[in-house]
């Protein structure tokens, strides 16, 4: 893996809780909420901020509605697990630069999950 380290979260437990975020497209709230309901008849409880439908063009809101949205997620003590509710274009480029996304303090992030190498 060319000096990379593999990580291994642990597993999800029935009755978890799994943020939704979209960090890219647009979703539609029948979507999201069909989506929801899946991960509800698995045991799980999905979360997600109220914001999560808008939309900025194409995308789900805009850059900033977005970051704030993943770094919520990452704050909050009762998420065991980050799912994107769709993927897309906006996910990269000026979403995600490093200047951006170093408020997550991924390092302390992964540690407090129990995130094991």
């Amino acid at each position: 893996m060319g000096g990379m380290t593999r990580v291994r979260p642990p597993a999800l437990r029935p009755g978890d809780t799994i943020g939704i975020v979209a960090p890219a497209s647009a979703i539609k709230k029948d979507a999201l909420l069909a989506g929801c309901e899946t991960l509800t008849r698995m045991g799980y409880k999905p979360v997600y901020e109220d914001s999560i439908v808008k939309h900025d063009l194409y995308f789900a809101g805009t850059t900033e509605r977005r970051l704030q949205e993943l770094h919520s997620m990452f704050q909050r003590d009762d998420v065991r697990a980050i799912l994107c509710a769709r993927g897309g274009y906006g996910s990269n480029g000026d979403s995600v630069t490093p200047q951006r996304l170093a408020p997550l303090r991924l390092d302390s992030l992964s540690r407090d999950a129990g995130v094991t190498k």
